[in-house]
Parts: structure tokens; C-alpha cells; sequence
């Protein structure tokens, strides 16, 4: 949430030898709201985000913000 970012992340469920693995792969928005979340079980996330949405109102109170934009005004 604090660098205002969609986050997808993966990880490992299931066993070997003496570790477990908890799975929990989830995705968030943002703004840091939860889209897609799996349990321990192996799943297949499907999500649908919004990449035009880059943290809303928040997003312009970020100090350097405006700096930043200015900087990288070039960059696609």
C-alpha cells in the first residue's frame, strides 16, 4: 500500500521432508484491499485488476510525487 502497487504473490503449498508449506498466494490492490486470496490448498488465482487505477486520492499525496512524475514524465 505504501508504494501504492498491485501485488500478486506466489507461494509454495504442500510438503517436503520436514518443512511445510503454507501456500496463502494472494493478491492486492493498491490500496491494499485483498482480491484474490487462496488457503493451503494448491489453487489457481484468477484476478482482474483495474491498471489504469494507480492508489486514487492517496496516490497525490505522496511526498515527491509530483517530482517524480516530472522526472519520468517520458517513460511509458
Amino acid at each position: 500500500m505504501q508504494n501504492q502497487v498491485t501485488i500478486a504473490m506466489c507461494n509454495r503449498v504442500g510438503e517436503e521432508g520436514d518443512v511445510t508449506f503454507a501456500g496463502r498466494s494472494v493478491v492486492v490492490d493498491s490500496y491494499g484491499n485483498v482480491i484474490s486470496e487462496a488457503d493451503g490448498q494448491e489453487r489457481l488465482l484468477i484476478a482482474d485488476i483495474d491498471l489504469s487505477d494507480r492508489g486514487g486520492p492517496q496516490a497525490a499525496s505522496v511526498p515527491g510525487a509530483e517530482t517524480a512524475r516530472a522526472v519520468y514524465s517520458d517513460v511509458d
